[in-house]
């Protein structure tokens, strides 16, 4: 009996614990020091998912007065100790039709 107690404990701290520490993540990290890489008009989509992966969302885009058909958005934020400790950091970067990069902005917070 007392080795399904120690059994129902851990499984318990597992599930609990992180709920507990009121820790939060939302999408997937990516290298920030990279960003500087990134130059417009010349660097292709390609490129850009070798740099930072796979992004967070991936939009059509048109009549925009950059002539963007496509955009890559990248998302990644934590949050901890209810809150009171966060960090953020998005970057968009818009590609042409011939998917080069034609404008970005990054950002990040904390």
């Amino acid at each position: 009996m007392k080795s399904k107690l120690s059994v129902c404990g851990i499984i318990v701290f597992v599930i609990l614990g992180p709920l507990l520490n009121g820790c939060a993540t939302v999408g997937t990290d990516f290298d920030a020091t990279r960003v500087s890489e990134i130059v417009r008009g010349e660097t292709n989509q390609k490129q850009i998912e070798n740099m930072f992966g796979q992004p967070t969302r991936v939009e059509n885009v048109s009549g925009l007065p950059n002539g963007a058909v496509e955009r890559y958005t990248y998302q990644y934020g934590r949050a901890s100790m209810g809150g009171m400790k966060s960090k953020s950091k998005a970057l968009v970067v818009d590609f042409d039709s011939n998917k080069i990069v034609v404008d970005y902005s990054y950002a990040e917070t904390g």
